[in-house]
């Protein structure tokens, strides 16, 4: 959410009550607690500033970070086989491509997780990471 200066707020419910305790530099959680928060306020911001808030939701992170796992399989698949990643290739054909490199070890870190893997069936496999994010003071 973002606060009355339009600060983007993203943390932890303070005790007892609805306030949110941003949490940009946590001492508990360090540096990887703070790439992801980086991260998440960097998408936010720029959502808001082309769409509006009105639309911002969690399925908009998902698609983000679906995209850019796409991106990176693909030129993973690149470097392995040039070939294999050209505007000529068949769909199916791009398509078992992708399969082998999401089911061949691959791992992608965005704003809804890192280390995100698949399994050797498509299944994703990703710790549960939870921000709450809302206006501060509310």
């Amino acid at each position: 959410g973002k606060d009355r200066d339009g600060e983007v707020v993203i943390g932890f419910y303070r005790h007892h009550s609805h306030d949110v305790v941003d949490n940009a530099s946590c001492v508990i959680q360090g540096e990887f607690n703070e790439k992801i928060v980086s991260a998440v306020k960097e998408y936010i911001d720029k959502y808001v500033a082309k769409y509006g808030a009105e639309t911002l939701n969690q399925f908009g992170a998902s698609a983000y970070d679906c995209i850019y796992a796409l991106y990176e399989a693909l030129k993973q698949a690149a470097e392995k086989d040039p070939s294999s990643v050209t505007p000529s290739v068949a769909a199916s054909a791009l398509c078992e491509t992708l399969k082998g490199i999401f089911q061949g070890g691959f791992t992608f870190s965005g704003i809804t997780g890192t280390n995100i893997k698949w399994d050797k069936d498509g299944y994703v496999d990703k710790a549960a990471v939870k921000y709450v994010v809302k206006e501060k003071n509310k």
